[in-house]
């Protein structure tokens, strides 16, 4: 159905398709992300079009979500935050508790790093299921009796990296194993990390790996929670050890790491600052002003 309603309302495609330079697959994966994406897909379907006709059938859902993904961070500020992680967990009639959720596949990279840090090889006479053992590890992760920062890998080109739109074809901005990502939360994994770099020319060969530097120091972070002590967000009140530590003005594009330059939010409300352009002002005392960019 939503092949048939792109070929019905889309000229261009429908004639590409007709002569065969696009082919049912590739029509698939333009129907699945038009389908909540109608008005950017009108403008961007010549260029759409040239870039799904020049990618092999193995990278081309790839290229699909990451194009999803610019169209989503271009729109943020005008549209309502919808794309929400969500978790439930209920008591059964016999006292066990039954979950379910769903993770955003940026939270999901997050969960997932934390928990593969965190198990433990099983011992010899340990014969439980893998999910038992993932039960016993998220526990242990939410008592703070395992403690452990989860590492998730950015492959990401320079020019995306300092503002550029991400060319459809040969630019990289994507999280291992997680998949494409959006600008807006590039910057929000850029707040409050650990960054090494691998300098690569082309897409094999590694010409510099650099040291692992800590852009938030923790003698830093110290005196932010001293300051702040919750989210800054307005109304928000989560405590610190549940918030990053948000560069006012972006790492990337110069601003320091000192406590002037930093502030407080929880992960929601981090990503919300940076998917809806948030423009953030400290004043001396103390003040945290949040307004909608100009």
């Amino acid at each position: 159905m939503r092949s048939a309603r792109l070929l019905h309302d889309q000229e261009l495609t429908r004639k590409s398709f007709e002569v065969g330079d696009v082919n049912a697959a590739q029509l698939e994966e333009l129907a699945r992300v038009r389908a909540n994406r109608e008005a950017q897909y009108d403008q961007e379907e010549a260029r759409l079009l040239r870039a799904v006709t020049s990618t092999p059938v193995q990278t081309l859902r790839n290229l699909m979500i990451q194009w999803a993904k610019t169209m989503d961070d271009e729109r943020a500020p005008t549209e309502p935050d919808t794309d929400r992680s969500w978790f439930q967990m209920s008591r059964t009639f016999g006292a066990y508790l039954a979950t379910n959720g769903l993770f955003t596949p940026e939270d999901a990279d997050r969960f997932e790093a934390i928990m593969h840090r965190a198990i433990l090889v099983p011992a010899p006479d340990d014969t439980r299921k893998r999910s038992e053992r993932q039960a016993e590890t998220l526990l242990d992760v939410m008592s703070g009796e395992t403690r452990t920062d989860a590492h998730i890998d950015v492959r990401v080109d320079f020019d995306v990296l300092a503002g550029a739109q991400p060319d459809l074809i040969d630019s990289l901005c994507e999280t291992d194993p997680g998949g494409p990502v959006g600008r807006s939360m590039l910057e929000t994994l850029l707040c409050d990390c650990h960054i090494g770099r691998v300098l690569m020319r082309g897409p094999s060969q590694v010409i510099d790996v650099g040291t692992q530097t800590r852009t938030v120091p923790a003698a830093t972070r110290r005196a932010l929670v001293m300051r702040d002590r919750h989210c800054r967000y307005p109304g928000c009140s989560r405590p610190h050890r549940m918030c990053d530590a948000h560069h006012i003005v972006a790492w990337e594009a110069g601003g320091p790491t000192n406590l002037d330059n930093l502030v407080l939010l929880c992960r929601r409300h981090h990503v919300h600052v940076h998917r809806k352009r948030l423009v953030i002002t400290l004043e001396p005392s103390g003040t945290v002003g949040f307004r909608a960019p100009p």
